[in-house]
C-alpha cells in the first residue's frame, strides 16, 4: 500500500494560503488608514490598538501563507509505503530537510499511537538489536530506535487506513499501543486562532485600564 498526497490535498492547501494572502492585504490596507489618521494628528489609544492589531495579522496571515506554499511544494515529495517485509517513509522534517526510513516490520518492538488531539500521528520503535532498518535525516543516518510517522499532507481518513495496514501485516508479536478507533485522531485539532484573538483581546485590554487609573 501506498499512500500520497493528491490533487485534491494540494488545492485545499492553496485555498488555504490565497485566504491568508487576502488576509494579509486586508489587514494591510486597515493598517495603512490607522497609520494615516495616527499621522493626521488623530492620536488615541483605540487607533493605535487597531494598528498593532493589523500589523500582527498581517505578520502571522503571511507567515501562514508562506509555510502552506511550503506545504505544497514538500508533500509531492513526500509518501507512506507499507509491503509485507517493510514499510518505508519519506516526509518532511523540521528545518527543510527531509526525513526517510525503512524499517522492516521484523525489526519492530511496539506501535505506538500519538495522543495529540486532532494529529493523526504514530511512533515506530525498533528492537534494540535492530541491524536492517535505517532512519536517515537527509543524507545522513540518525540514531535512535524510535521513528515518527506523520500524517502532514494526507487526510486523516487515508492516514488511518495506512496505519491499519501496518498493523495488519506486522508480526503478532509485536505490541500495539492505542485505541481500535483512533478516537483522538477524530477529534478537532486545537486552533491558534482563539490564542490570538485572546492575546489581542489582553493587547487591547490591559492599557486600556492602566490608562484609565493613571490618567
Amino acid at each position: 500500500m501506498v499512500l500520497r498526497a493528491t490533487d485534491e490535498d494540494v488545492y485545499e492547501v492553496m485555498d488555504s494560503r490565497e485566504r491568508c494572502l487576502a488576509g494579509a492585504g486586508g489587514s494591510t490596507i486597515l493598517g495603512l488608514l490607522f497609520l494615516h489618521f495616527i499621522s493626521r494628528g488623530a492620536w488615541n489609544w483605540e487607533l493605535v490598538y487597531l494598528l498593532l492589531a493589523s500589523g500582527i495579522c498581517t505578520f502571522l496571515s503571511l507567515t501562514a501563507a508562506i509555510r502552506m506554499s511550503r506545504q505544497i511544494m514538500e508533500t509531492r515529495n513526500c509518501y507512506l509505503e507499507v509491503t509485507k517485509e517493510c514499510m518505508v517513509v519519506r516526509q518532511m522534517e523540521s528545518h527543510g530537510n527531509y526525513e526517510s526510513c525503512r524499517i522492516f516490520l521484523d525489526e519492530i518492538e511496539k506501535i505506538v499511537e500519538g495522543s495529540r488531539p486532532g494529529i493523526p500521528e504514530f511512533y515506530v520503535v525498533l528492537r534494540e538489536n535492530a541491524e536492517k532498518s535505517f532512519i536517515l535525516l537527509g543524507q545522513e543516518e540518525k540514531a535512535g530506535h524510535i521513528f515518527l510517522v506523520k500524517s502532514f499532507g494526507y487526510k486523516t481518513a487515508a492516514f488511518r487506513r495506512f496505519y491499519r495496514r501496518v498493523k495488519w501485516e506486522v508480526p503478532g508479536s509485536v505490541h500495539i499501543v492505542g485505541t481500535k478507533k483512533q478516537e483522538l485522531w477524530k477529534m478537532k485539532k486545537p486552533r491558534g486562532v482563539f490564542r490570538v484573538f485572546a492575546g489581542l483581546f489582553l493587547l487591547y485590554l490591559v492599557p486600556k485600564i492602566a490608562l484609565l487609573l493613571f490618567s
